[in-house]
């Protein structure tokens, strides 16, 4: 089995373009040490996979995924939890705005497993040159963020993980 290719149909299968990185780009942030990609293995099969990045007070969950004959059995769920127990540091992910019933579902699954959902503006930046940036919302675990930390985070964000001011 080539895990890497595994992990790229995953990848490529449950985020569209505007919120993914083409494979050079991917190969690329692999090389640096506060990121790092987790596949889910269950019975030798690869299930799914989250990626992440250390980032001083919290850890950014950017990509997580299920494979899609995997979903709707509990392994999504495992995993975050996992995850939240893992770590005491705040966790933050992007979700799109709910806006269609796939994206209400995403947000109630993260607020099951605890997410608080922030009404703040927030746009991701284009992974590639000309895309325009990608309207989302932010989610916490365990506690909301405040105005001013939603800035700080933002920030952080868009320094260290999209390279933009």
């Amino acid at each position: 089995m080539d895990e890497l290719a595994d992990l790229w149909q995953i990848y490529t299968e449950a985020f569209p373009e505007c919120e993914r990185r083409n494979f050079k780009q991917q190969q690329e942030v692999l090389k640096n040490p506060n990121y790092q990609v987790k596949p889910v293995y269950k019975d030798n099969a690869l299930v799914g996979f989250y990626a992440y990045w250390n980032l001083d007070s919290f850890i950014f969950l950017e990509h997580f995924a299920i494979n899609r004959k995997y979903r709707g059995r509990g392994y999504g769920s495992r995993v975050i939890k996992g995850l939240t127990k893992k770590t005491s540091r705040r966790i933050i992910l992007e979700v799109e705005r709910p806006e269609t019933p796939s994206a209400e579902k995403r947000i109630r699954f993260y607020q099951r497993m605890g997410f608080k959902l922030h009404p703040y503006r927030y746009h991701q930046p284009p992974y590639q040159p000309k895309q325009p940036a990608v309207p989302l919302l932010l989610m916490s675990y365990p506690t909301e963020l405040g105005p001013t930390d939603f800035v700080q985070v933002t920030r952080k964000l868009y320094q260290e993980v999209y390279h933009v001011n």
